[in-house]
């Protein structure tokens, strides 16, 4: 569950982001705020399609948006797109992720629809995803500029930002959401993490592992088990097992998946053991490293065989932690972070 600090609790945003708690079909609400400010503010939509359609021919991206339609069933009733947008004779069909996965074969689905309803198909997400070749392929998949697998909503945030500079209310809203979702560009610190420049990948990689580093070591003094696999693409992780709290678990974190926020998931074995570390971040919020900045929820005990099925997910913006930083301070924020996180959750802050 998404928690605000009272003193923003009467914001626009803040609300966006109570209301977004509320429903399951968190991809659904977000569509309409972006679809909202499409909507409502021309050049906004503009902006959107020069972003979506940067790799088509100049001739179909002279044409402007004519028609946003949201929730849109196609195929007889079979499928529901999120967005589609229709310019000129295309009518681009653009599926968003917030949380969830990608269902089965679902991008195929709506590539093998007839082009009289999607001449081409799209897929916005938060986080890094993997898309299937056979997807990628195909001539109708819709593909950002710099030719990575899918669109990011930090794409977007651009837009967004623009509009809401120009004193659109819907857009205002919406960025802050965006804000308290992680969904910005990345930071300047982190870097573009989708970047195909192996010189670069390097440097990146080098220096990101550098920065967990002291984290590391002061993790390892007190946990049993510590595996880090940092590295610069979306397959980084830290695990943090056995240490001597018997409420908290395990520590899992997940560096590079989000281009604009850090995920920590904390894990245990029951929900009353669970409901207890929610309990524990709530009460120390205000004295936690950070703590205004971070979103939490529980999260859905898992169906697939796991020793630790309780969890909860934090999340916190880069461009809020890493505010105040530096190459050289970096480190320092991220181990002052998660060690707070972790002294918090185990009842000893």
């Amino acid at each position: 569950m998404v928690r605000t600090r009272r003193s923003d609790s009467s914001t626009a945003d803040a609300l966006l982001a109570r209301l977004i708690t509320l429903t399951a079909r968190k991809e659904d609400f977000i569509t309409e705020c972006v679809a909202g400010v499409l909507q409502s503010d021309g050049r906004a939509a503009a902006d959107y399609w020069r972003v979506l359609g940067a790799v088509l021919p100049a001739s179909i991206r002279s044409k402007g948006i004519t028609r946003i339609d949201t929730q849109c069933r196609l195929g007889n009733g079979s499928a529901r797109c999120d967005l589609v947008i229709r310019a000129g004779s295309e009518r681009i069909g653009v599926e968003h992720k917030l949380e969830a996965p990608q269902g089965r074969d679902q991008l195929q689905k709506y590539l093998g629809l007839p082009r009289c309803e999607l001449t081409r198909v799209a897929l916005v997400a938060a986080d890094y995803q993997i898309v299937s070749r056979r997807v990628l392929a195909a001539a109708r998949y819709l593909r950002p500029s710099t030719r990575q697998d899918h669109f990011l909503w930090a794409d977007f945030y651009p837009v967004i930002q623009r509009a809401a500079n120009r004193g659109n209310q819907i857009a205002a809203a919406t960025r802050g959401l965006f804000d308290r979702l992680g969904l910005q560009p990345a930071h300047h610190l982190i870097g573009e993490l989708r970047t195909r420049d192996g010189e670069r990948r390097l440097r990146l990689d080098s220096r990101l592992r550098k920065a967990w580093e002291p984290l590391l070591q002061s993790l390892r003094q007190q946990w049993e088990y510590v595996r880090s696999s940092v590295r610069k693409d979306r397959r980084s992780e830290i695990y943090i097992t056995s240490g001597s709290s018997s409420v908290l678990l395990r520590v899992w974190l997940d560096p590079f998946s989000n281009p604009g926020s850090l995920r920590i998931r904390l894990r245990t074995d029951t929900k009353t053991k669970r409901d207890l570390l929610l309990s524990r971040l709530e009460s120390t919020r205000t004295a936690m490293p950070y703590g205004r900045y971070l979103v939490w929820r529980p999260e859905a005990r898992t169906t697939y065989a796991q020793q630790f099925p309780w969890s909860v997910e934090i999340r916190i913006a880069w461009r809020a932690l890493l505010a105040r930083s530096n190459h050289r301070t970096m480190p320092r924020a991220l181990k002052r972070l998660v060690l707070g996180i972790i002294d918090a959750a185990s009842g000893a802050a």
